[in-house]
């Protein structure tokens, strides 16, 4: 029925994160849970159409990206994997529904819907560089609700900056370690 569910669960959140950008603040957070309604159900077909007889990947997604190198788009869930996307997606849901946070809820929203994209990505993704890549992007946007979290303990201040917002850049310095 839907040849291409697992490219669509893991860019359906970025390009809702990317179009949230421009969704006014006092309705992002209904955008939010829509976005995140919308991926949980999909995931849920995702789980009605797997055959748990059949052996092996199901939903294979294959594309050549770069055939000079062998670089492939590589996709497909097993059991496992099917249950770890379902669970991302619904706790992805159930976080953005209960967050309590009123300062700078927008960008906690797109933050989550990224970080989204880089659960499923991972665990639908075949190939280690997909899954670096994919680990990548995720650690990043974790960084930056740890210290968004982390700065609102400290009186509104960045541990790593001493800034009152912390920025991308004190989160990746805080993901680096250095």
């Amino acid at each position: 029925m839907m040849d291409h569910i697992l490219s669509l669960l893991i860019f359906f959140p970025a390009l809702a994160a990317m179009l949230g950008f421009v969704v006014r603040q006092d309705s992002i957070r209904a955008y939010g849970i829509t976005v995140a309604g919308i991926e949980f159900v999909l995931s849920l077909w995702l789980w009605f159409a797997y055959d748990p007889m059949v052996s092996g990947m199901q939903f294979m997604e294959a594309a050549p990206l770069i055939p000079a190198f062998g670089i492939n788009y590589l996709l497909g869930v097993d059991g496992i994997s099917l249950f770890i996307i379902i669970l991302s997606t619904f706790f992805t849901l159930i976080g953005i529904a209960s967050l309590t946070e009123t300062r700078r809820v927008k960008d906690m929203i797109i933050t989550l819907l990224f970080l989204e994209m880089t659960m499923v990505g991972v665990f639908a993704a075949l190939l280690l560089p997909a899954v670096a890549g994919a680990t990548g992007w995720g650690l990043l946007a974790r960084s930056f609700v740890v210290e968004k979290i982390a700065a609102n303990w400290n009186g509104g201040r960045s541990r790593m900056t001493g800034r009152s917002r912390p920025s991308l850049m004190s989160s990746a310095y805080r993901n680096v370690g250095w």
